[in-house]
């Protein structure tokens, strides 16, 4: 700024895919932990961080579960702001420790095939501190990529390969209370790619 060079952001060292939120100012970022990266996306997990650098919020983190023949874990991918800066919206991934790296759940015959790779999650943000407040909200599994509506009313998805939009409350205290009414399928004439990521990932119009 003020035609100055970049600099990097203290506390998001290491940190990559910065969002900016003009309504709370700060940054929501990816890192990956150390040490944990046993399968392509593994290990990542999401923070937030004032835009003029600070102490970064753990908003979603790496989870772990010893389960009957191994170990679960999951990390976070495809984060999002609400543009009013309240909530994030993120893509939890589930996947199966096995020797030499790991395999996605659902996958047949793996430790977790009855359990869904991919589930969608809401987190209310504290807008003054930029912190997560109380537990995430599932909104569905399963599904990916993301993304709130410029009025914070509606998250379109990707689910079997479907666009999907759900009407959601913005104020919901409690994940019984999130949903309003059943989600809307578009049934296109061909199936939604998702293989790029963020590039795949819905867009609303205004921005």
């Amino acid at each position: 700024m003020g035609g100055g060079g970049a600099s990097p952001v203290a506390g998001a060292e290491g940190g990559f895919g910065a969002q900016y939120n003009a309504a709370n100012l700060y940054l929501l970022f990816s890192r990956v932990k150390a040490g944990t990266q046993v399968i392509a996306g593994g290990g990542t997990e999401v923070f937030t961080v004032l835009a003029t650098g600070g102490v970064a919020n753990a908003i979603a983190q790496e989870t772990s579960e010893s389960v009957d023949g191994g170990t679960v874990k999951s990390f976070v991918a495809n984060p999002t702001w609400s543009p009013d800066g309240r909530w994030v919206a993120y893509q939890r991934t589930f996947y199966a420790v096995e020797t030499g790296g790991g395999v996605l759940c659902g996958a047949p015959g793996g430790i977790c095939a009855d359990r869904s790779a991919n589930e969608i999650r809401l987190q209310r943000i504290d807008p003054q501190s930029g912190a997560a407040q109380g537990q995430a909200f599932l909104l569905v599994s399963p599904g990916v990529l993301p993304s709130i509506s410029p009025d914070g009313h509606f998250v379109a998805y990707v689910a079997n390969q479907k666009l999907v939009v759900q009407e959601i409350n913005p104020d919901a205290q409690d994940e019984a209370s999130l949903l309003v009414g059943a989600p809307i399928v578009h049934q296109a004439g061909s199936n939604v790619l998702t293989n790029q990521g963020d590039d795949h990932r819905p867009r609303w119009q205004p921005k």
